[in-house]
C-alpha cells in the first residue's frame, strides 16, 4: 500500500480492522495523507445519490446550515446511507451530537425490517447549552393528519424555534388519539392539519383548555399567539 508507512500508528492498526476510521483520525500525518483519498460521494449508488439530494432540499427548505464532509466516519456499523454531527458556529472540534440512518438494525435485532434514525448526545455539554427559563413555555402540538403534510408541520414548527412555546408534532389520521396524546403531555394548543386546511393554506387552531376553536390563515399564525 503506497502510504502504509506514513500513517500514524494507531491508522496502520486500523488499517487490518477498520479502515474506514482513518478517515477519522485527527493525527496531523493522517490529515495529510487522507486529503488524497477517493471522495466517497464518487462511489455512491444511484439510489444512495437520490436519498442524498433529497435530504440536501428539505435541509435547504428548513434554512438549515449544513457542510458535507466526505471525511465524517460513525464508528458503529449498522448505519446506512446519511451519517451526521451537529457541531457549533465557532467550535466545530466538538460534535454537540451525532448519528444516523439505519435501514437494517430492527430486523437484525430480530424485529419487523424498519428504517430509523437514531444519534447519540453529550449530557454535560447539551447542558452547558441550554439556557434554562423560570417561566414555563406554554406547548403547542401540530397534528399533520397525513404523512404528505409534515413538510408543512415542520414550517410551522420553526415558526416558533425562537417564541416563548415549545411545539411538538404528532402525526396520526386519528385525530381523537392525537388530541388524547395531547391532553397526555399537558399540551395547551393543537395545530390541526388536514385536506382542507392545507388546500385553503389555514390551520385549525384548538385551545385545549377551552376546547375554542379557531381558523386562522397561514400568514397570522404567529400573529394569533402574540395576542394570547
Amino acid at each position: 500500500m503506497q502510504h502504509k508507512n506514513k500513517l500514524s500508528k494507531d491508522s496502520i492498526i486500523r488499517l487490518e480492522k477498520n479502515p474506514l476510521r482513518i478517515l477519522d483520525s485527527k493525527s496531523s500525518e493522517d490529515i495529510e495523507i487522507n486529503k488524497y483519498a477517493p471522495n466517497i460521494s464518487d462511489v455512491l449508488s444511484e439510489q444512495s445519490k437520490k436519498n442524498f439530494i433529497k435530504l440536501k432540499n428539505i435541509l435547504t427548505d428548513f434554512n438549515i446550515l449544513y457542510e458535507e464532509d466526505p471525511f465524517l466516519v460513525r464508528g458503529l456499523d449498522y448505519y446506512s446511507n446519511t451519517i451526521f454531527e451537529f457541531t457549533l458556529k465557532n467550535d466545530s472540534k466538538f460534535a454537540i451530537l451525532a448519528g444516523g440512518n439505519y435501514d437494517n438494525l430492527v430486523a437484525e435485532l430480530g424485529g419487523p425490517k424498519l428504517s430509523g434514525t437514531g444519534w447519540a448526545a453529550g449530557l454535560e455539554r447539551l447542558t452547558d447549552l441550554v439556557k434554562l427559563k423560570n417561566q414555563k413555555s406554554k406547548i403547542i402540538l401540530i397534528i399533520p393528519m397525513q404523512s404528505e403534510f409534515l413538510n408543512t408541520a415542520y414550517k410551522i414548527r420553526e415558526k416558533f424555534l425562537h417564541s416563548n412555546y415549545s411545539t411538538e408534532i404528532h402525526i396520526d389520521k386519528n385525530l381523537k388519539k392525537s388530541l388524547k396524546y395531547a391532553n397526555k403531555i399537558e399540551a395547551d394548543y393543537a395545530i390541526i392539519l388536514g385536506e382542507e386546511e392545507v388546500k385553503k393554506e389555514v390551520y385549525t387552531v384548538k385551545n385545549l383548555s377551552t376546547g375554542l376553536q379557531n381558523t386562522i390563515e397561514k400568514k397570522f399564525i404567529l400573529e394569533f399567539f402574540k395576542n394570547d
